[in-house]
């Protein structure tokens, strides 16, 4: 092991003096723009929890800064620099966390998405029965509307393809849905 030099040692004891009084200088120069400070980042983030806690990461970011006694001319717009950024930094990690957006569980009744078995029954059967229903129709009525409903065709692309005016093909569609209408009611899955 070295034995420290008494030149080493005086050098060691300026460097802590020195980290010292430069510390001392950063507390009372924060200590001066404390409340400005306090004010700047509770307009910024609208809580005093969270200003609060923004004015304490300031202070240690600029205790943490080896150089501070070499801002001497600006140290209160540092200061301000500091404040701003980390309050920045804040405000965009909340952003992405969505806190605004957060419900608590108990507050909120959870419903599945998925539809109960007896709903998904009572479904397939009103399905059933609009299935019956377009094979009663004739064909081109059945056609106009499976190309309509199912496959997303619009009535002038139909109208083109039959070449009839689209007022057939509305008309053509209006007795389809009546049908349909007409035979939901009457098994009671349609009410009007």
């Amino acid at each position: 092991m070295r034995v420290p030099t008494e030149q080493t040692i005086q050098n060691r004891q300026r460097r802590d003096q020195m980290f010292c009084s430069e510390r001392s200088y950063v507390e009372r120069i924060f200590l001066k723009y404390k409340k400005d400070i306090h004010r700047y980042l509770k307009s910024m983030v609208s809580s005093e929890e969270d200003a609060h806690d923004l004015l304490q990461e300031t202070y240690l970011k600029v205790c943490s800064r080896e150089d501070i006694g070499r801002l001497d001319q600006n140290i209160k717009g540092y200061l301000f620099v500091v404040a701003s950024n980390l309050a920045k930094d804040f405000i965009r990690k909340k952003a992405t966390r969505h806190e605004q957006r957060h419900v608590p569980l108990n507050s909120v009744e959870l419903i599945s998405r998925e539809a109960s078995p007896e709903n998904m029954a009572e479904w397939r059967e009103s399905l059933d029965c609009i299935k019956a229903t377009l094979l009663t129709l004739d064909d081109r009525c059945k056609q106009i509307f499976i190309m309509r409903r199912f496959m997303g065709y619009s009535t002038t692309d139909i109208a083109a393809v039959f070449k009839v005016s689209k007022r057939t093909i509305e008309r053509d569609l209006l007795i389809a849905f009546e049908h349909i209408k007409n035979d939901l009611q009457e098994h009671k899955y349609y009410d009007d």
